[in-house]
């Protein structure tokens, strides 16, 4: 069956201009109808292979090279005990296949007949070979003295968002009470980060820091990014969404199916000038913050944040959650959800962390020692509210699918909500400013909570380093 659009169809050259229906009406007429019909996978992938090519999105770089050294790092029954927690909804059955000797992915999606990847599985019994991050866990573990347990460990911290007053309107990360006191996350990030890293030094780690000053990671200017560039990516990122299938229907490879999306008000939110900001924030600046982190090669990653909650449990819009609530959590990788599986790439993060069991199981060990020192250090109660997509793996600690959970690799990886600042106790204890930090040349001062919140993760850290004693 076959659709075109209205501007195409003779039918209507002879119809009054006053009742001639609107690209937009026409559209619709055209979904209705589209749900009527189904695809075969082969033509599915056709069609968005067409539709991703007309409008400039640039073809995927292959997955083989880059997956080929996980290859013989994990066994079956690992990585099926892993992939639950890594794909809850079992959206990657739809491109992979796995027996007792290899891990295969596709690039496209039922059909499976073009290979993406193929990774080599160890036998039923076969031990596990030991990683880096094994090795150095452990020397620094049985061989450190004490007073120097984190020397010979490389550590990155990232202060999530930005922090200065720009980018607070921007992000919306600031909480206001009603008195007219305010608190920025990225503040608090950044100076829990900074008490955190003289900590770590003072062990033995060597630090890194992904921003010491208020601002992006990013060094491109926010009105230099390059919107189609970035709107194509995301083009691609949507391919399986229910809209963009929906319009696949709408007519075969040709004019009328582009102009299907031309027409379609998902597709134009994508290139629209009001998105710039938001591919700046959640995906340059991240990806800036990802490519140091993966060039510095740490054996652990902590990424800093604190938590909003309105009484309805939303986010709660910059204001106080007079209701009171406060709780602690940490998330690790995992919980991909079905619109983040579409690209090659992002297929390709899920079998980097299906095939890594030692970092995996690492994540959660520093996440249950961190959440368990914020818990006591702080007396707040772990969490049961995760967010998004996620799911609980154990008390405090929640599989999500963010993105530097995502795309960070190798090591050890927990992801931070210290507490909930818009609580009005904890909001207090964070305002009762009692020491000078400098920043950029200002000084912001902090409270002696964002000293014990430091306490709490340095000794998280160590803890999580005795484990491999």
């Amino acid at each position: 069956m076959i659709f075109t659009l209205a501007s195409t169809h003779s039918a209507w050259a002879t119809v009054d201009e006053a009742v001639k229906p609107t690209a937009a009406e026409t559209l619709m007429t055209l979904l209705e109808a589209a749900k009527l019909i189904q695809l075969s996978p082969q033509e599915i992938y056709s069609r968005t292979q067409s539709v991703l090519e007309h409008f400039g999105v640039p073809a995927e770089a292959e997955s083989q090279s880059v997956l080929a050294e996980r290859s013989s790092q994990q066994t079956l029954e690992g990585l099926q005990a892993i992939l639950p927690i890594m794909d809850p909804d079992h959206f990657l059955d739809h491109y992979i296949e796995t027996n007792a000797t290899v891990f295969t992915g596709y690039q496209d999606r039922d059909s499976k007949e073009l290979h993406d990847f193929v990774i080599s599985l160890l036998s039923e019994g076969q031990a596990l070979p030991v990683t880096r991050l094994e090795t150095r866990l452990k020397k620094a573990a049985t061989q450190n003295p004490a007073n120097l347990p984190l020397k010979g460990l490389k550590i990155a911290l990232d202060p999530g968002h930005m922090g200065n007053t720009f980018w607070d309107e921007k992000t919306g990360k600031i909480v206001y009470h009603p008195d007219g006191r305010k608190l920025s996350e990225g503040v608090l990030n950044l100076q829990t980060v900074l008490l955190l890293e003289k900590r770590l030094t003072a062990l033995g780690a060597e630090v890194l820091v992904t921003h010491r000053e208020l601002g992006p990671v990013s060094a491109l200017p926010l009105n230099d990014l390059p919107l189609v560039e970035f709107a194509r990516r995301e083009l691609r990122s949507s391919s399986a969404d229910l809209w963009f299938q929906a319009l696949l229907k709408t007519a075969p490879i040709g004019n009328p199916l582009y102009a299907a999306f031309e027409a379609d008000s998902n597709f134009n939110k994508l290139f629209a000038e009001s998105h710039r900001a938001d591919y700046f924030i959640l995906r340059a600046d991240l990806d800036a913050r990802t490519d140091l982190i993966n060039r510095f090669a740490p054996d652990l990653t902590l990424i800093i944040h604190y938590d909003t909650m309105d009484p309805e449990g939303l986010t709660s819009g910059g204001g106080i959650n007079k209701s009171g609530w406060n709780r602690t959590k940490v998330y690790v990788p995992g919980s991909f959800s079905v619109d983040e599986f579409s690209s090659r790439e992002d297929r390709a993060f899920v079998a980097r962390h299906l095939t890594s069991p030692f970092s995996w199981d690492a994540s959660r060990k520093l996440g249950r020692s961190v959440v368990r020192e914020l818990s006591d250090q702080l007396g707040l109660e772990f969490d049961r509210f995760g967010g998004g997509n996620s799911r609980q793996v154990e008390p405090g600690i929640f599989s999500r699918n963010l993105a530097l959970n995502r795309k960070i690799f190798g090591h050890a990886v927990s992801y931070v909500e210290v507490a909930y600042y818009n609580d009005p106790k904890e909001f207090n204890r964070l305002h009762d400013y009692a020491h000078d930090m400098d920043i950029g040349g200002k000084n912001y001062p902090y409270s002696e909570r964002l000293v014990n919140i430091a306490d709490a993760l340095e000794n998280g850290v160590v803890k999580f380093v005795q484990t491999y004693r």
